[in-house]
């Protein structure tokens, strides 16, 4: 491989012919400035992303000190701001006047009466009457009650093996599974509130000949028929089985896993559906089994692909932790029952008081969760129907932007005090909460119109532009980025980490991975002892520069223009700088001027026109069909003539580069530019380069 432009003192210097023996057509980079250079800069707009953001933390703690009860007035009167949304009908507002009080909801699995096949249903328990609506996790779902039961009929309730219960009355019977024994039994004592009678009949659960480590419900794509079925699933030691329901006792199906075997995170991007994970049988085989799953939220993933993980690496069978259920339902208090029974810690009656502090987010994330997909409250109602709204009409990512932010503020300043009642007032109590506020508004509003917004953020022309800078510079060494010492690993695990980034759906965990990766970088250089001391910011830009380079990122354009978009409520300091360290990675990549070198045989006609442009530049006007300009495919209208057999023309005349390629007998070297690299180099095209 012939050296590269950049690499030479002088970027135009002569190449001779025989450079041109093995590609007709070649391409380089060519580098303007060092990264020296530009590191004052780089540092300061860093730091000042940090002064920003804690700006604006702090000015969302003032907010909620005030306490506005202007902001608590009316269901989302402060959400919209200025986005315009969908009327909403006559008859839903006069639903919407009167609020019922909602002493219990959550989700369960439900039993279809004439399908018999099984769909996940938003159930909620109003007095004396159980309603559940259809999943309100896509915005074309409306938010209408599917089905209604009175609780003043006689009510039998019936335990069931795997976290089930019978729910009957008379000579109907409703079928619903809960996702671990302590909430079906949550969901009996508040019916049992309600004078349902519980009937303890004995069952057994069907006999399993290996130790089952994880069960639960997912929605499984076919093999051939990509359609979605919900089935339920059984991890053992050996491999992976699903059945039709819980009570099944023929497998529809089996995956063997073994330490071969790899399980991934989907982007929603991939899939189409959130909480994606795919599990390969045998990852050293081309054509191995591949099987594609959907979780019922974030944690339910989490805990799939960790104890599919530990099949994988051969380990003990997970801990009692890990056996959790995958998604225990939550109660959406009243707003009076949250003013009577909320205690300012979580020191409450019958709460534990060593709770981990995962157990707490976990909690308060799911109290989020039901309030942003509930049809009872200001939060639910509203998003339901901007979501409305946006799929009727194309709104921008500022609009979207904005209106979640809206969203978020409003929860964190009317539901703050209810979530720190939960985790405790401790010092990281706000922005813990804050963060988690986030992740949850972004699920519910991010994830349904993901198509429309990735759709505006860049273009792909952009994006692969910068593509081409990237499948350049991956062939350079650490040296050329200015990384003294290099790291002997070649930074390989930040690279991983970088990687990861695309096995997350939502802004927030794609800019939290994009931490750890930033945060690896550190390790690497602190575990191969490449400094003295602590890494600098002189040392760690160039480092991360050449992660972003080495990364295999779908479109690292569009994160970049992701995560600004859609900053956090409440960003630490560290996240907004990485963030910026990102921006500051991608703008240098995009100031390398790509040169396409193209060698051509002057005894022929070369089949292409050259104009001088109100720029300065000498533009190709058109290619001829047919020609050996088109036949190269390197040369399009538009391109600028910056060298002809290495020798700069631009501040040639037309007539002095139409001399030049007459005079020129066999093999010639044209070297072009895109217009908006010319315009960045014209500054230094000074002087002729000599041959």
């Amino acid at each position: 491989m012939r050296e590269q432009l950049d690499d030479a003192q002088d970027p135009w210097v002569r190449r001779s012919l025989a450079d041109f023996d093995t590609a007709r057509s070649s391409r380089s980079l060519l580098r303007l400035g060092s990264i020296v250079e530009d590191m004052d800069s780089w540092k300061h707009r860093a730091n000042e992303s940090v002064r920003q953001a804690g700006e604006r933390t702090m000015q969302l703690q003032e907010k909620l000190e005030m306490k506005d009860k202007s902001l608590q007035a009316t269901p989302g009167s402060s959400i919209f701001h200025d986005v315009e949304t969908e009327p909403i009908p006559e008859e839903e507002c006069e639903r919407a006047s009167v609020v019922p009080v909602v002493s219990h909801s959550g989700w369960l699995i439900k039993r279809a009466h004439r399908t018999l096949a099984f769909k996940r249903r938003l159930f909620c328990l109003m007095g004396r009457e159980l309603v559940y609506h259809k999943s309100l996790e896509s915005s074309t779902v409306a938010c209408s009650i599917s089905g209604r039961v009175n609780l003043d009929l006689d009510t039998v309730l019936q335990p069931v093996p795997n976290h089930g219960f019978k729910l009957i009355q008379g000579s109907s019977t409703m079928l619903l599974y809960a996702l671990n024994d302590a909430d079906r039994d949550c969901w009996i004592k508040k019916l049992q509130q309600c004078g349902a009678v519980v009937n303890l009949v004995p069952t057994e659960a069907k006999s399993m000949a290996d130790n089952v480590i994880t069960s639960g419900w997912l929605r499984k794509q076919g093999q051939i028929f990509k359609s979605l079925k919900r089935r339920w699933f059984e991890l053992t030691g050996v491999g992976l089985k699903y059945y039709q329901n819980p009570e099944a006792t023929r497998a529809k199906g089996f995956l063997p896993i073994g330490r071969n075997s790899v399980v991934t995170r989907l982007d929603i991007r991939k899939t189409g559906e959130r909480f994606s994970f795919s599990i390969t049988e045998n990852a050293l085989e081309k054509k191995s089994r591949v099987l594609i799953m959907h979780a019922d939220s974030q944690e339910d993933r989490s805990i799939w692909v960790a104890a599919l993980a530990s099949v994988i690496d051969g380990l003990e069978p997970i801990e009692a932790s890990m056996r959790m259920p995958l998604d225990v339902t939550c109660m959406e208090r009243s707003m009076s029952e949250e003013t009577e029974t909320s205690s300012p810690t979580h020191e409450s009656p019958g709460h534990e008081h060593s709770l981990r502090e995962e157990d707490l987010v976990r909690d308060i994330t799911r109290e989020a969760q039901l309030i942003l997909i509930s049809p009872y409250s200001p939060e639910g109602t509203t998003s339901e129907n901007f979501l409305k709204t946006i799929h009727r009409k194309t709104l921008s990512v500022d609009s979207i932007r904005r209106f979640m932010e809206g969203l978020m503020e409003y929860m964190v300043q009317t539901r703050m005090d209810y979530f720190k009642s939960i985790y405790g007032d401790s010092d990281n109590a706000f922005d813990t909460i804050a963060q988690m506020i986030s992740e949850q508004v972004e699920e519910r509003v991010f994830s349904p119109v993901h198509k429309a917004v990735y759709q505006s953020l860049a273009t792909r022309q952009d994006s692969k532009a910068l593509q081409d800078r990237l499948e350049l510079l991956r062939g350079r060494k650490q040296a050329y980025f200015g990384i003294q010492p290099p790291s002997p690993s070649g930074y390989a695990a930040a690279i991983q980490a970088m990687n990861a980034i695309d096995t997350q759906s939502l802004p927030s965990l794609k800019r939290k991975q994009l931490v750890t990766a930033c945060k690896t970088i550190y390790t690497v250089a602190a575990n191969e002892q490449l400094y003295p001391t602590a890494m600098s910011a002189d040392d760690f830009i160039p480092a991360f520069i050449y992660v972003v380079v080495q990364c295999s990122l779908e479109d690292v354009l569009a994160l970049k223009e992701l995560l600004v978009a859609f900053p956090p409520v409440s960003a630490s300091g560290e996240m907004a700088y990485f963030v910026t360290c990102l921006e500051i990675a991608i703008e240098y990549i995009q100031s390398l001027v790509i040169l396409q070198e193209t060698e051509l045989d002057a005894n022929l006609p070369l089949g292409v026109t050259i104009i001088r442009h109100d720029h300065g530049g000498m533009v190709v006007k058109q290619v001829e069909p047919g020609s050996q300009a088109a036949a190269c495919g390197a040369i399009h209208a538009g391109d600028v003539l910056v060298a002809v057999n290495g020798v700069s023309v631009h501040d040639r005349s037309v007539a002095d580069v139409k001399k030049m390629l007459d005079a020129t007998a066999g093999p010639i070297a044209l070297a072009f530019v895109c217009v908006k690299d010319y315009k960045r180099i014209k500054a230094t095209f000074v002087r002729e380069i000599p041959a």
